[in-house]
């Protein structure tokens, strides 16, 4: 009886984990507004800001002058076929990117 309740604790906690983990991703609210730092990709299926984690579509963006720069963007995120996006209100180039922490925040709104 002792063994099945630890594998019933064990799988649990795991799920639990699990579910902590992909909380973060679902965080965000489609239309808030969003600053998030990474990398413009861009690909033949458009363009794209890799943060590290995801990969994000970058609507009302096609100047190339970004490609393969550090950024932070500025926008409202979107879900767009299942993937996520932000529609870009500002975007600017970074000397270099923040080391570690997390880029997925809300935008201040108080400025």
């Amino acid at each position: 009886m002792k063994k099945v309740c630890a594998v019933f604790f064990a799988v649990f906690l795991m799920l639990f984990v699990i579910g902590l983990a992909q909380a973060n991703e679902n965080d965000l609210m489609i239309g808030e507004k969003v600053s998030v730092t990474g990398v413009v990709v861009v690909m033949e299926d458009g363009t794209f800001l890799d943060e590290g984690t995801n990969l994000f579509l970058l609507i009302d963006m096609e100047d190339p002058v970004f490609q393969e720069a550090p950024v932070e963007v500025l926008g409202e995120y979107l879900v767009i076929d299942g993937q996520p996006a932000i529609k870009v209100q500002e975007i600017t180039i970074l000397d270099e990117l923040p080391a570690g922490g997390d880029s997925e925040m809300p935008a201040d709104n108080n400025g």
